[in-house]
């Protein structure tokens, strides 16, 4: 099991916790592990990271779409 970080503006964050938008859409950057372990399905849990307040919450990934430079990153609903 591999978890895969990121960080979301609380604007964000609160829906993504909530389930009432379970996934993330992010730009890949050249050279991140994150993105080389969603591409070779190898991360099986996201955790998300408020960036002002440091809450975190983790998911299942369920899944991983790559779409024009972009991986969308989709987890089931967990309610903390």
């Amino acid at each position: 099991m591999a978890i895969v970080h990121f960080k979301s503006h609380p604007i964000f964050f609160d829906k993504e916790k909530s389930g009432l938008k379970p996934n993330t859409v992010r730009m890949v950057p050249t050279a991140d592990e994150r993105f080389e372990a969603l591409d070779q399905r190898t991360a099986t849990i996201i955790e998300i990271e408020n960036t002002e307040t440091k809450e975190k919450f983790q998911r299942v990934i369920t899944d991983i779409s790559f779409w024009n430079g972009q991986f969308i990153i989709s987890w089931l609903n967990g309610g903390d």
